[in-house]
Formats: structure tokens, C-alpha cells, sequence
């Protein structure tokens, strides 16, 4: 089975909260989830995202069988930092890298390849479904943070 998952998240400075949302798409079902996050900055709430997507994807009972999940995510950096190419300052999020990467390969004796895929962040062109799902996630992250 194939799943498409597209994560995003966000931070508030002023008011140190975050959140994130997620869009699962398979032949299983649609699947959207949102809520706040525990992160210190806007990097820990997107990586975060992401290993809260991942996870739901290899624990869900109509998910877990699945054989490749396309991950899409806005930031062309975060997407660097979890293939390795050590861009940022990475040392600070290996707790988290760690978990992403745990759900990636083989987990609970199921292997499952991860690709990632880099989508354009807020463009006005909505006819495209990636970027009409990355506009939902990006809102409803955002609204976690009320």
C-alpha cells in the first residue's frame, strides 16, 4: 500500500506555543489529525509534525501494512536535515531525528521505504492537490496554536 502524508508545523514566539497537523492519504482512507505541541522553536514543531505523522502512519491497524510513504513537507531544509545533509545546527534535534528515523525502514518487522518530497509553501495556485492539502495542514497547525 501506498500513503501519502503531508505534515506541517507551527510556532509562536510571543506566546510559546506550537503545533502541528498532518493529511494521510491511502487506499485505506483520508486521514487528518491536528493539536499543540511541546516545542521549544519553529524547527522542533516541524520535525515534530513529521514524526507525529510517521508514527501515525506504522501504528494505525490500516496503515501499518504499508509499503512506501511519500512525505511531504514545505521546507526544503528540514528535508535535508532528515536525510542527513547536516545543514542546520542538527546536534540540537537528534532526540527527534532519532524518532523519524526509527519509523523509517523497518519498525514492528515491517519494512516501509520513506521518500521525501520538497512542496512549494504558500502559493496561491490551489488547483494542484499537494499544495491545496500543504495550504490545510499549514491552517490547521496554526490553529493548534489557539
Amino acid at each position: 500500500m501506498l500513503i501519502t502524508l503531508t505534515t506541517d508545523g507551527s510556532y509562536c514566539s510571543t506566546r510559546k506555543k506550537s503545533g502541528y497537523a498532518f493529511w494521510v492519504s491511502s487506499s485505506a482512507g483520508r486521514f487528518q489529525r491536528y493539536g499543540s505541541l511541546k516545542a521549544k522553536n519553529p524547527t522542533e514543531a516541524e520535525l515534530m509534525a513529521i514524526a507525529n505523522g510517521l508514527h501515525f502512519c506504522r501504528t494505525h491497524p490500516d496503515l501499518k501494512d504499508a509499503t512506501k510513504i511519500v512525505l511531504n513537507i514545505d521546507c526544503i531544509g528540514y528535508k535535508n536535515l532528515i536525510e542527513g545533509k547536516k545543514t542546520r545546527k542538527w546536534y540540537n534535534y537528534r532526540r527527534i531525528i532519532g524518532v523519524i528515523s526509527k519509523y523509517r525502514g523497518v519498525y514492528n518487522g515491517k519494512k516501509c521505504e520513506v521518500e521525501l518530497r520538497w512542496v512549494q509553501a504558500h502559493t496561491g495556485d490551489l488547483s494542484e492537490s499537494r499544495k491545496y492539502v500543504n495550504n490545510w495542514v499549514d491552517s490547521r497547525a496554526k490553529l493548534a496554536l489557539k
